[in-house]
């Protein structure tokens, strides 16, 4: 379905979704990964903010290696598609071979940095580069105004 202003609309393919969500699930139960995010309501970019908030870290993320036929980078960041994650593990080479050995289609895209800064880039030219401390003002701010408190 393509909506005339916004583009198409995500599909689901349930298959996916089921051995993405299974591998995932996988992973928690052997204790292989930190944290993992989904991308269902805000996209990346929101997931990425949210666990750089959470966890009061910084994150740098070369958004050229995420998986994606988007033109731009607002329409990459804030994209709904469905069965994906944000995984974050110190025992990454197990992780990977995990997910190859499920046939999960996945992208080592980033790191978790101790300068508390959101930095996301595509190639080296930067998109966003914001403090976690403002970054975390910023968001609840929006939830004040969305609340009317």
């Amino acid at each position: 379905m393509r909506h005339s202003k916004y583009g198409d609309v995500p599909k689901v393919d349930l298959e996916i979704d089921r051995k993405n969500n299974s591998a995932v699930l996988a992973l928690i139960q052997q204790r292989l990964i930190d944290f993992v995010h989904d991308c269902s309501k805000g996209g990346i970019g929101a997931a990425l903010a949210e666990l750089a908030i959470s966890g009061n870290v910084g994150i740098a993320i070369d958004l050229k290696k995420i998986p994606s036929d988007c033109s731009r980078h607002d329409y990459l960041l804030f994209s709904e598609s469905h069965s994906r994650f944000i995984i974050g593990s110190k025992q990454p080479d197990r992780v990977k071979k995990f997910l190859r050995s499920r046939r999960c289609i996945f992208s080592e895209i980033g790191e978790v940095e101790t300068a508390k800064i959101l930095n996301l880039h595509y190639s080296g030219k930067e998109v966003i580069n914001l403090p976690v401390y403002d970054l975390a003002c910023r968001y609840n701010s929006i939830n004040h105004i969305m609340d009317g408190t």
